[in-house]
């Protein structure tokens, strides 16, 4: 499991990742993983009941391999469901991801809209000449409000 390169863009810069140890479960909802930007961090939550079967240790060392690789060395933890069968129905598979997914963006997009209305001033060089957004660390220039506000209605926090 990690982060994918579209989220790792949007946060920008991690100064430090924070993991389960090996052999720890996890319950639904229970924080996972947080990841330290400067003095603020964000924590994601678990999906499911999991157990952490390994942890990416060089990532730990080396923050960097999430933006520069988060698909092969950038990887967080190897986690095994627990309780899976009790989990199952809520997964979604087939055309229910992909309308999950497009419903996803949409959040997001009105979400990226909505801030950019309320700091456009501070954000004005962030966008392209045609009007959309450079993402790549976007979150970096976002004020504490619109941080724990990204945390609550995209992490889980």
């Amino acid at each position: 499991m990690g982060v994918d390169d579209f989220l790792q863009r949007l946060l920008g810069h991690i100064d430090d990742i924070a993991l389960p140890p090996v052999g720890a479960t996890l319950k639904e909802g229970e924080p996972f993983v947080t990841v330290r930007q400067g003095g603020r961090t964000a924590t994601s939550r678990a999906p499911m009941d999991r157990e952490v079967c390994a942890v990416n240790s060089e990532l730990m060392k080396n923050p960097t391999l999430l933006r520069r690789d988060p698909y092969t060395r950038g990887w967080l933890v190897a986690l095994r469901p627990t309780g899976l069968a009790a989990n199952l129905s809520r997964l979604k598979v087939g055309e229910d991801a992909l309308a999950w997914l497009r419903m996803e963006v949409s959040r997001l997009q009105k979400f990226l809209s909505d801030m950019l209305r309320v700091e456009q001033h501070a954000l004005v060089g962030l966008t392209a000449a045609d009007g959309g957004v450079h993402v790549d660390g976007l979150l970096e220039h976002v004020d504490e409000e619109t941080w724990r506000r990204f945390q609550k209605e995209f992490l889980g926090a």
